[in-house]
């Protein structure tokens, strides 16, 4: 039976666990960087890479935390090119990535390579990250195969750029 005492008693508890949860964040004690964070985060490295040299729109969906268009316009902005971050889904037909948030922040973390995440041994096969096109898109097989190695620019990070390799890095996409 709760008693007024006992009630007030568990409150202070949620309340104290709730703000104890709330202000951990991360081991180190700071707060886990927001989901867009973590795609400016590309989209600012992406503006030193030779391969922003050339003019590209596409956007990028995690599921229950939005939608964005970057657009490359293949043009120098001082020393860098310019790369843009946009909110919503590209304003014409282009292919997108479709990641969930758990893969994009091992992504960012560097626990997983965007390449490896696209990975599949079908093209059937499920990915948890995912380039789709949108309807009214559809490219060439020389643009398809640009997209693949537009993605390893993309979302592998610093110069050079390097891939992490080692157990636990990997995923298995067949036999």
């Amino acid at each position: 039976m709760f008693t007024p005492r006992r009630t007030l008693s568990v409150i202070a508890l949620i309340a104290i666990v709730t703000i104890g949860v709330v202000s951990l964040g991360t081991a180190d004690g700071t707060q886990p960087k927001s989901i867009k964070d973590i795609i400016t985060s590309y989209v600012q490295d992406f503006r030193s890479d030779r391969f922003a040299e050339e003019a590209r729109l596409f956007g990028i969906t995690v599921p229950d935390h939005g939608e964005w268009h970057i657009r490359i316009t293949g043009e120098k902005a001082g020393d860098n090119w310019t790369v843009e971050l946009n909110d919503g889904p590209p304003p014409v037909p282009t292919f997108i990535y479709r990641v969930d948030a758990d893969t994009l922040r091992a992504i960012d973390a560097g626990e997983l390579n965007g390449l490896t995440a696209q990975g599949k041994a079908f093209a059937s096969d499920f990915a948890p990250m995912d380039a789709i096109n949108m309807e009214g898109f559809e490219p060439t097989f020389s643009e398809e195969a640009a997209i693949n190695a537009f993605s390893f620019h993309f979302w592998t990070r610093g110069f050079p750029e390097i891939v992490p390799f080692g157990e636990g890095m990997t995923r298995r996409a067949h036999g």
